[in-house]
């Protein structure tokens, strides 16, 4: 934290106790720091994002397979425009990946916490519907993968409850961090 207020400031992160020159150029007396000069919706260049992705290209095939989908060309939603993400099938059981930007439409405090690379996360598992939910928090946008197999006769899914969707919800985040 230190390094990033320091190459905002202008300031070698060394304490010399005078004003930095960012205070003398921001205008204002006693000021510390720039003005605001980023997106009305708070982010800025280095907060992520999930906005502008091929959403259909972020599970691959393996992974797919892994979870019992053999056809690896996702479906964009009925809805899409409006509702964005991606979607697989196979037999009875369904992938898919929803996508909300700018707002995080799913609370974190209903599931199991997870960690995502540095993002926060959470799943649970529907025992009825023999369906899974991972949320994860990515800056101000959020995506959910969904996995389901309502006729249990998917073998890859079996037995492993939300195993699968946190490991389809680990490779999203491994390619939006690159």
């Amino acid at each position: 934290m230190l390094a990033a207020t320091a190459a905002c400031s202008g300031s070698s992160g060394k304490s010399s106790g005078s004003t930095t020159s960012a205070s003398k150029s921001a205008g204002l007396p006693g000021s510390t720091s720039a003005p605001n000069t980023g997106p009305a919706d708070g982010s800025d260049s280095t907060t992520p994002t999930l906005k502008g992705l091929d959403y259909c290209s972020l599970l691959d095939p393996a992974a797919l397979a892994a979870a019992g989908i053999q056809d690896s060309k996702g479906q964009l939603p009925a809805d899409y425009p409006n509702v964005r993400g991606c979607w697989w099938m196979q037999d009875q059981t369904i992938v898919s990946l929803t996508v909300s930007l700018g707002v995080q439409v799913n609370g974190l405090e209903k599931g199991e916490k997870q960690d995502f690379s540095g993002f926060e996360g959470a799943s649970r598992y529907n025992e009825i519907t023999s369906e899974c939910f991972v949320d994860v928090n990515v800056g101000l946008d959020q995506f959910r993968v969904d996995i389901a197999d309502p006729s249990g006769e998917n073998k890859a899914l079996t037995g492993k409850k939300c195993d699968v969707g946190v490991q389809l919800a680990r490779q999203v985040v491994a390619k939006i961090k690159k």
